[in-house]
């Protein structure tokens, strides 16, 4: 049997999948902010390269203050930006499924804060477990 290596990333989706957000309320509130109209914040922010680098995870917390501040006129400290940015997300509360596939080794599988404990996933087996994501 062929060795598989080691899981070294998950990926999730988050926008509209774990995390809830209304991008025009979320412009909106920003607009507000800033003393704009929203359809000036969204030309700038939305710009498909801005977001693709964004998503990707290229433009860090550091550089979209300097954006904001820069090209936008954003006066508000650090921290008021941090909490104008990420305040808007909340929670997608629905079930979901995972199915757990254990292909080399017996693994484990918790969240135990969402009350998930697969036990033990034996080796080639797959077991699926499904949660409410509430907290």
């Amino acid at each position: 049997m062929a060795v598989t290596p080691p899981i070294r990333a998950v990926f999730f989706d988050i926008g509209n999948v774990l995390l809830h957000f209304d991008i025009g309320a979320i412009l909106k509130e920003i607009a507000a902010a800033l003393g704009r109209h929203p359809l000036k914040v969204a030309a700038s922010l939305l710009d498909t390269k801005r977001i693709s680098a964004l998503e990707r995870g290229e433009i860090d917390s550091g550089e979209l203050f300097r954006i904001f501040r820069e090209e936008l006129g954003y006066r508000g400290s650090f921290a008021q930006f941090k909490i104008l940015w990420c305040d808007h997300f909340t929670l997608e509360r629905r079930t979901a499924a995972l199915r757990l596939l254990a292909d080399d080794v017996t693994h484990g599988f918790q969240l135990l804060h969402l009350g998930v404990d697969a036990g033990a996933i034996k080796t080639g087996t797959i077991k699926t477990v499904e949660f409410t994501a509430d907290r």
